[in-house]
């Protein structure tokens, strides 16, 4: 009699053993695919943030360039009336005035040719005249930078130059008024023109 009862309890606590292991094993199941979702959101949540991130910094960059475009674009436009007008000033100045005319009209053309394009679109063709011509490119460069020199160099000087020309001149020595009289070698005063010296006085005896 007790035998079969042993067995039923045996099954009966191998099937609950199946059941608890079955449900853990789903639960288990639910649980890792819960993961795998939300680690898969996760990355999609950072790819987005990542490409929002890249936008602005790329939208901020383009801003910094093209208000730093305009203000050297600004800043030539200012170079380039200054230069105009020491042109003006200087027209019979010879070799300077006409550098500083040359470089006003430079400095305006390259204004014009900042603003009528886009800080991509300037960095494009520097870089594509850089690749296409290397030399000349460097050249250029070069050129510019001496040419600047000069053209300060020769500014300067015409400005020295023309300091120097309306400095106003030293007066004249003083000169002795007539009337005066003069000082003797010896150093006792002379005499003074239109004065007539005393007769000297008799000192003879009296009868």
């Amino acid at each position: 009699m007790g035998q079969p009862q042993q067995g039923s309890a045996a099954d009966a606590a191998k099937k609950e053993a199946a059941g608890v292991a079955a449900h853990a094993g789903e639960a288990g199941g639910k649980v890792a695919g819960t993961a795998k979702d939300e680690a898969a959101n996760v990355a999609k949540e950072v790819g987005t943030q990542a490409k929002n991130l890249l936008s602005e910094a790329r939208s901020q960059a383009v801003s910094q360039a093209s208000e730093q475009q305009a203000r050297v674009a600004s800043g030539l436009r200012s170079i380039s009336d200054e230069f105009s007008a020491m042109a003006d000033d200087r027209q019979d100045s010879g070799v300077a005035g006409q550098l500083v005319g040359q470089a006003g009209s430079r400095a305006a053309r390259v204004a014009d040719w900042l603003e009528a394009r886009e800080p991509g679109d300037l960095i494009n063709e520097v870089k594509e005249y850089a690749r296409r011509k290397p030399g000349v490119f460097i050249a250029v460069a070069a050129i510019a930078g001496v040419a600047a020199g000069r053209l300060t160099k020769a500014v300067m000087s015409a400005d020295s130059d023309s300091d120097r020309s309306s400095a106003p001149k030293p007066p004249p020595p003083a000169t002795t008024r007539p009337g005066a009289g003069s000082v003797g070698s010896a150093g006792m005063p002379g005499t003074v023109p239109g004065a007539s010296a005393a007769a000297p006085r008799s000192t003879g005896t009296t009868p």
